[in-house]
């Protein structure tokens, strides 16, 4: 046995089952490597690409706010996410925790404009720009046609019809 590098407490048999063999409880190997602000805890650990962090645990990748919770407030049901009221992927501060849906956390997301999703120009897919739009919808007004849009501006007819009907580029 060795002593846990977060308490200092003598580790034991069973905290390796889901914790590394250095910590005395999952709650330690969590805590071990945060940087406490006046708000958040930031986990330094293994940072994702994404912003997220995360955490080994029996040979897993397990997402560090996720950990939190169950050590902090209770088992995550299967079909719930872990939000964060603070926006800092990276936090585990249980405070700051909460169980949402998809749906719940796409609105939180859109409340506080925190949205990911891009629209028109901004979206990396796009290759018509805000000014294209006008124009088709213009063009349309005066009478061309969609298929003769859709060979001039390289989209499907559908997409045409979709500009025109504003099912895409609603915001403009």
């Amino acid at each position: 046995m060795a002593d846990c590098k977060n308490c200092g407490e003598k580790t034991h048999k069973d905290a390796g089952k889901r914790s590394s063999k250095y910590f005395c409880s999952e709650k330690c190997y969590l805590m071990n490597g945060l940087e406490i602000t006046s708000n958040c805890w930031i986990s330094k650990r293994s940072v994702r690409k994404d912003g997220y962090s995360s955490l080994k645990v029996n040979g897993k990748e397990v997402l560090a706010h996720r950990l939190s919770f169950e050590i902090f407030r209770q088992a995550i049901p299967v079909d719930k996410l872990v939000c964060h009221t603070c926006d800092v992927r990276n936090c585990v501060n249980p405070d700051h925790l909460y169980l949402g849906s998809d749906s719940t956390n796409a609105k939180d997301r859109q409340v506080r404009n925190k949205s990911c999703i891009q629209t028109g120009e901004k979206n990396h897919r796009s290759f018509l720009t805000y000014q294209h739009v006008l124009d088709i919808r213009e063009m349309i007004k005066n009478g061309y046609r969609g298929s003769t849009l859709a060979k001039y501006f390289g989209l499907k007819e559908t997409h045409i019809s979709a500009i025109k009907n504003k099912k895409i580029w609603v915001h403009i």
